[in-house]
């Protein structure tokens, strides 16, 4: 649990290329669950400057502790694995060790060089995080208006000040922590907060402007447009490439021909945040960030006569909704949009030497994008496949000898769509290693007392609709099942069990959320010796929720067990109040997956 006792936002914007946001935070950590708060982490680069940093440290009895100037925080560099080079640093100071619970002080300033880095205000940026008062101005010269989104906010107290100056102030006082439920939209979608945007900006000699979708999508045609085109041999080479084949193929061939050639490596360099490398660096290089590598594959389509569109997106597990009236900088990634006359739009992800063609998986999938096209911002609905189409299946079948010797299994699993991502299926069939496959099936297949003599993972790639894979492997197991001398127990659906369960709570506030609707289905086919016959079978199941849909059928039939369970989880937001018929769902679902079947011998 955390209280912010004082938050003060304080932002001056002089021009469209100079900002300073001056902040001071006065925060209680009260348990250990929330000290993840008190690692304070400060970035900054050529474009923003940081000073006047100071904390202190005061202890449960409110007596100063400790004080910190800019010489208590570490130095780092940004750098990652995947980071060849990156002007981005960051202050680092880690307060966790103080006794609980404790309270620090901290202020600072950035300068920036551009009115571009406005940031948002956020009163309550976490979960079981309560605020005692949090105030936010801004203030903006004559000529360069203040673009703001309230959401669940109020509208600002605007004043005259000084020299024709506009004044913008919010204020929040007593905000209740906000629970992290399961399955929960995020705390932007529950805590008040606000878009800021200064109306115009200007980084390294580029010039934009936030009034609408079409200046922004401006701004980032003059950084494209700046770059030199492909050089007339690689132009050449692409295009004998590709010489008489049909659009869809041409499209094809030059993204396998990037997947081949390159790699994704970030280079954050000045405003290489924002702007791409030239294609060509690319091509000799053969690496790129997600702007390179997009801008690039662009430009060897349109090389051959293909239209591509530089499209801009946020990525992750929790995208930023883009609203069609206001204008904001809310992407961390690019992928590329190609028209087709004979099919679909076709959306491709650049950054990955394995995504099938085609594919956005949950990555970009299910969001809004905005396209470049010239000096216009389109938006595009970048697709997710329904549950019926996200399909994952195991199908077991099973021999039981006569004897005591160990039973025959044979274990085959599909996955449809974004079911590709589940359980790292996707990874582990690209992997070249036996071994490192081996051991995702012996993990994937989780077969008590297994012996695993055969397995095979396969992906297809070649997309023309849905990406489509298979795992399967053949074993042996005395042990899947409990054997006496007269009776045989074991639950049928021992390869694909329910095993979520939430907890009660009448008090719940977020509707429940699910982004990806999935189907899971299982399967098993048991062949029982002469002479055994079903003592006890688990009975046939229908129930439907607003949730999802549970189907199961047992059934036996000369000396054969066929068990089925379908099961499908549909995406979309339920209110809250619906929230307790999730919980005795998933419980009823772990009850129904887990009965067993016996069988006696007579």
């Amino acid at each position: 649990m955390v209280v912010v006792r004082d938050h003060a936002l304080d932002l001056e914007i002089s021009s469209a290329s100079a900002l300073e946001t001056r902040h001071r935070q006065v925060i209680t950590i009260l348990d250990k669950s929330a000290e993840e708060v008190a690692r304070i982490l400060l970035p900054y680069d050529q474009f923003n400057t940081l000073r006047d940093l100071r904390c202190q440290v005061y202890n449960a009895a409110g007596a100063l502790e400790k004080s910190y100037d800019k010489k208590g925080f570490q130095d780092l560099s940004y750098l990652d694995a995947l980071t060849l080079a990156d002007d981005l640093r960051y202050l680092l100071l880690d307060l966790r060790g103080h006794s609980l619970p404790f309270t620090f002080e901290l202020e600072y300033t950035y300068r920036a060089k551009s009115a571009f880095f406005c940031p948002d205000y956020y009163p309550q940026p976490n979960f079981y995080t309560a605020v005692e008062r949090s105030r936010c101005t801004v203030q903006v010269p004559e000529g360069n208006s203040l673009l703001y989104k309230p959401e669940r906010s109020p509208e600002p107290v605007i004043a005259k000040g000084k020299n024709g100056t506009q004044h913008y102030t919010w204020t929040f006082q007593h905000l209740k922590a906000i629970a992290d439920e399961p399955l929960n939209l995020s705390i932007l979608h529950q805590a008040p907060f606000v878009r800021l945007h200064a109306q115009d900006f200007e980084i390294s000699g580029f010039s934009g402007s936030f009034r609408s979708w079409d200046g922004f999508a401006r701004w980032t045609h003059q950084m494209l447009s700046s770059l030199p085109p492909l050089a007339a041999d690689v132009v050449s080479d692409i295009r004998r490439r590709t010489q008489g084949q049909s659009e869809l193929d041409k499209i094809r061939t030059v993204y396998r021909y990037v997947q081949n050639n390159t790699r994704y490596i970030s280079v954050q360099l000045g405003i290489g945040g924002w702007k791409p490398f030239d294609p060509n660096f690319v091509h000799l290089k053969k690496y790129g960030d997600c702007k390179a590598l997009s801008w690039y594959t662009c430009s060897l389509l349109r090389a051959v006569g293909i239209e591509a569109y530089y499209t801009l997106v946020y990525a992750g597990n929790d995208p930023v909704e883009l609203d069609p009236a206001f204008a904001s900088q809310s992407f961390n990634h690019v992928i590329l949009t190609v028209p087709t006359y004979t099919r679909d739009t076709i959306f491709l992800e650049c950054t990955s030497q394995t995504c099938p063609f085609g594919y956005l998986g949950t990555f970009t999938g299910g969001r809004r994008a905005l396209m470049i096209d010239q000096e216009h911002g389109h938006f595009v609905q970048l697709p997710a496949p329904a549950e019926a189409d996200n399909v994952r299946t195991d199908s077991v079948q099973i021999q039981v000898p006569a004897g005591k010797e160990a039973s025959r299994i044979q274990w085959y699993a599909g996955f449809k769509g974004l079911a590709i991502e589940d359980e790292g299926f996707e990874r582990a069939a690209r992997e070249t290693d036996q071994q490192d496959q081996r051991k995702w099936v012996e993990r994937y297949f989780n077969l008590k007392g297994g012996q695993i003599q055969t397995f095979t993972l396969q992906l297809d790639s070649m997309l023309t609709g849905l990406p489509v894979g298979q795992a399967s492997m053949e074993a042996s197991s005395a042990l899947w099942c409990t054997r006496t001398a007269q009776r045989l127990y074991f639950q049928p659906n021992f390869f694909q069990p329910w095993s979520t369960l939430y907890p009660a709570d009448s008090a719940r506030v977020s509707p429940v959320f699910r982004r990806f609707g999935h189907t899971y289905v299982a399967k098993l086919t048991v062949t029982v010796p002469a002479g055994w016959l079903p003592e006890s079978l688990p009975a046939d199941v229908e129930s439907q929720t607003v949730f999802g849909r549970y189907q199961r059928s047992v059934s036996f039939q000369n000396g054969v067990l066929q068990y089925s369970r379908h099961l499908v989880l549909r995406a979309g937001t339920v209110a809250p109040e619906h929230y307790p018929d999730l919980v005795v769902f998933y419980k009823k679902m772990k009850k129904w997956d887990s009965e067993q079947a016996v069988f006696k011998q007579l």
